[in-house]
Protein backbone atom coordinates (compact mmCIF):
# COMPACT_ATOMS: atom_id res chain seq x y z
CA UNK A 1 0.00 0.00 0.00
CA UNK A 2 1.39 3.52 -0.84
CA UNK A 3 2.21 5.52 1.89
CA UNK A 4 -0.13 8.67 3.09
CA UNK A 5 0.59 12.16 1.70
CA UNK A 6 0.48 15.10 4.40
CA UNK A 7 -2.55 16.32 3.24
CA UNK A 8 -3.74 12.71 3.90
CA UNK A 9 -2.50 12.24 7.13
CA UNK A 10 -4.12 15.86 8.46
CA UNK A 11 -7.42 14.87 7.35
CA UNK A 12 -7.19 11.43 8.73
CA UNK A 13 -5.92 13.25 12.07
CA UNK A 14 -8.65 15.59 12.15
CA UNK A 15 -10.86 12.55 11.68
CA UNK A 16 -9.44 10.77 14.86
CA UNK A 17 -9.48 14.00 16.55
CA UNK A 18 -13.22 14.42 16.76
CA UNK A 19 -13.29 10.69 18.01
CA UNK A 20 -10.41 11.76 20.42
CA UNK A 21 -12.47 14.92 21.65
CA UNK A 22 -15.51 12.42 22.53
CA UNK A 23 -12.86 11.09 24.73
CA UNK A 24 -12.98 7.66 23.19
CA UNK A 25 -10.53 5.19 23.58
CA UNK A 26 -8.06 3.31 21.13
CA UNK A 27 -10.38 -0.10 20.33
CA UNK A 28 -13.42 2.40 20.27
CA UNK A 29 -11.71 4.41 17.63
CA UNK A 30 -10.19 1.70 15.69
CA UNK A 31 -13.76 0.23 15.42
CA UNK A 32 -15.37 3.77 14.31
CA UNK A 33 -12.11 4.20 11.59
CA UNK A 34 -12.79 0.27 10.48
CA UNK A 35 -16.67 0.78 10.05
CA UNK A 36 -16.22 4.32 8.53
CA UNK A 37 -13.65 4.86 7.00
CA UNK A 38 -11.55 3.77 3.80
CA UNK A 39 -7.74 3.73 5.27
CA UNK A 40 -9.57 2.42 8.90
CA UNK A 41 -8.56 -1.05 7.84
CA UNK A 42 -5.23 -0.61 6.17
CA UNK A 43 -3.64 1.71 9.13
CA UNK A 44 -1.70 -0.55 12.54
CA UNK A 45 -2.42 0.35 15.81
CA UNK A 46 0.95 2.38 16.07
CA UNK A 47 -0.40 4.54 13.26
CA UNK A 48 -3.50 5.31 14.87
CA UNK A 49 -1.80 6.58 18.00
CA UNK A 50 0.00 8.61 15.94
CA UNK A 51 -2.79 10.27 14.60
CA UNK A 52 -4.53 10.84 18.02
CA UNK A 53 -1.22 12.23 19.39
CA UNK A 54 -1.39 14.62 16.54
CA UNK A 55 -4.71 15.65 17.00
CA UNK A 56 -3.91 16.16 20.63
CA UNK A 57 -1.13 17.82 19.97
CA UNK A 58 -3.78 20.42 17.62
CA UNK A 59 -6.30 20.75 20.61
CA UNK A 60 -3.70 21.88 22.68
CA UNK A 61 -2.11 24.38 20.32
CA UNK A 62 -5.90 25.88 19.80
CA UNK A 63 -6.43 26.07 23.43
CA UNK A 64 -3.26 28.55 23.81
CA UNK A 65 -4.67 32.10 23.39
CA UNK A 66 -3.55 35.17 24.57
CA UNK A 67 -6.05 35.85 27.77
CA UNK A 68 -5.95 39.53 27.68
CA UNK A 69 -6.55 39.73 23.72
CA UNK A 70 -9.82 37.37 24.22
CA UNK A 71 -10.58 39.64 27.44
CA UNK A 72 -10.34 42.81 25.49
CA UNK A 73 -12.48 41.40 22.23
CA UNK A 74 -14.75 40.10 24.78
CA UNK A 75 -15.35 43.34 26.21
CA UNK A 76 -15.20 44.98 23.12
CA UNK A 77 -17.81 42.81 21.35
CA UNK A 78 -20.42 43.04 24.13
CA UNK A 79 -19.92 46.78 24.55
CA UNK A 80 -20.57 47.23 20.51
CA UNK A 81 -23.95 44.88 21.61
CA UNK A 82 -24.96 47.35 24.22
CA UNK A 83 -24.85 50.38 22.07
CA UNK A 84 -26.71 49.08 19.10
CA UNK A 85 -29.22 47.70 20.85
CA UNK A 86 -29.16 50.81 22.91
CA UNK A 87 -29.65 52.87 19.46
CA UNK A 88 -32.31 50.29 18.36
CA UNK A 89 -34.41 50.66 22.05
CA UNK A 90 -33.83 46.74 22.30
CA UNK A 91 -33.94 46.75 26.43
CA UNK A 92 -34.10 43.22 26.78
CA UNK A 93 -30.63 42.52 24.70
CA UNK A 94 -29.36 46.14 26.27
CA UNK A 95 -29.90 44.21 29.62
CA UNK A 96 -28.38 40.79 28.95
CA UNK A 97 -25.42 42.74 27.30
CA UNK A 98 -24.93 44.54 30.22
CA UNK A 99 -25.66 41.39 32.52
CA UNK A 100 -22.95 39.27 30.81
CA UNK A 101 -20.42 42.23 30.72
CA UNK A 102 -20.89 42.46 34.16
CA UNK A 103 -20.26 38.89 34.91
CA UNK A 104 -17.54 39.56 32.94
CA UNK A 105 -15.73 42.05 34.63
CA UNK A 106 -16.95 40.36 37.86
CA UNK A 107 -18.89 43.39 38.85
CA UNK A 108 -21.29 41.67 40.94
CA UNK A 109 -22.39 44.14 43.95
CA UNK A 110 -18.66 44.71 44.95
CA UNK A 111 -16.89 48.17 45.53
CA UNK A 112 -13.55 49.23 44.91
CA UNK A 113 -12.11 51.03 47.64
CA UNK A 114 -12.20 54.42 45.97
CA UNK A 115 -15.81 53.54 45.94
CA UNK A 116 -16.13 52.85 49.84
CA UNK A 117 -17.41 55.83 51.67
CA UNK A 118 -16.31 55.53 56.06
CA UNK A 119 -19.66 55.57 58.08
CA UNK A 120 -18.07 58.42 59.96
CA UNK A 121 -17.97 60.53 56.84
CA UNK A 122 -21.31 59.62 55.40
CA UNK A 123 -22.82 60.22 58.45
CA UNK A 124 -21.03 64.06 59.38
CA UNK A 125 -22.21 65.04 55.82
CA UNK A 126 -25.67 63.95 56.50
CA UNK A 127 -26.01 65.81 59.84
CA UNK A 128 -24.56 69.07 58.02
CA UNK A 129 -27.02 68.66 55.14
CA UNK A 130 -30.08 68.31 57.59
CA UNK A 131 -28.92 71.47 59.53
CA UNK A 132 -28.33 73.56 56.40
CA UNK A 133 -32.31 72.09 55.73
CA UNK A 134 -33.14 73.03 58.72
CA UNK A 135 -31.65 76.49 58.79
CA UNK A 136 -33.62 77.12 55.55
CA UNK A 137 -36.55 76.28 56.52
CA UNK A 138 -36.44 78.53 59.41
CA UNK A 139 -35.74 81.70 57.78
CA UNK A 140 -38.41 81.08 54.93
CA UNK A 141 -40.99 80.35 58.02
CA UNK A 142 -39.83 83.38 60.13
CA UNK A 143 -40.04 85.71 57.05
CA UNK A 144 -43.89 83.93 56.47
CA UNK A 145 -44.72 84.81 60.13
CA UNK A 146 -42.85 88.25 60.80
CA UNK A 147 -44.29 90.80 59.87
CA UNK A 148 -42.21 93.70 58.33
CA UNK A 149 -40.92 96.29 60.29
CA UNK A 150 -43.16 99.62 59.96
CA UNK A 151 -45.66 97.38 58.07
CA UNK A 152 -49.42 97.72 58.91
CA UNK A 153 -51.15 94.17 59.73
CA UNK A 154 -53.80 94.01 57.62
CA UNK A 155 -56.62 92.82 59.58
CA UNK A 156 -59.09 90.39 57.05
CA UNK A 157 -63.07 91.67 57.86
CA UNK A 158 -65.55 88.85 57.90
CA UNK A 159 -68.75 89.13 55.45
CA UNK A 160 -66.42 91.69 53.31
CA UNK A 161 -65.47 88.86 49.91
CA UNK A 162 -69.24 88.28 49.69
CA UNK A 163 -70.90 89.89 47.24
CA UNK A 164 -73.61 92.66 48.23
CA UNK A 165 -72.04 92.63 51.73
Amino acid sequence: MARATKAEIARRVDEVGQLVADRMKLHEIRAVVNAKTTWGPSVSDATLKYYMTKSRAVMKASSNFDYDEKFGMSISRLERVITISAAKGDQRTLLAADAQLSKLLDLRGKRTESQTVDAETARAHLVELLAQESADDEDTNSKATRPRPGARRQVKRRGSDRPGG
